[in-house]
């Protein structure tokens, strides 16, 4: 099996094991209804990574990069509600709900 393959497994390993822990940390920041898609989100953008063969500890690399996405979307919640009212009234709206729902 080639290095790249070798990669792979070992982070679909580490995916498939931790995956109800990587649920609980997401889920400490987003509404239940968002954590399967950050969590999966997590595992594919991982995947898609042209740097796989850097990565040394994968579940280390799984945690970061869910915390990564959890994080970007909080600050384009923020950014969102900075942006004029009259702009994007609807996008502020779903804002406020889900940092209500993150900020519990």
């Amino acid at each position: 099996m080639s290095e790249f393959l070798q990669k792979k497994h070992a982070i679909s390993t580490a995916f498939v094991a931790m995956r109800s822990s990587l649920e609980r940390v997401v889920g400490r920041f987003v509404p239940a209804r968002e954590i399967e898609d950050v969590v999966q989100d997590t595992y594919v953008r991982i995947l898609q990574s042209e740097q796989l063969d850097c990565i040394k500890r994968p579940e280390s690399y799984l945690y970061k990069t869910a915390v990564n996405l959890v994080t970007s979307q909080a600050y384009s919640s923020v950014e969102a509600l900075l942006r004029p009212p009259h702009v994007h009234a609807d996008i502020l709206h779903k804002t406020y709900w889900r940092l209500q729902d993150i900020c519990r």
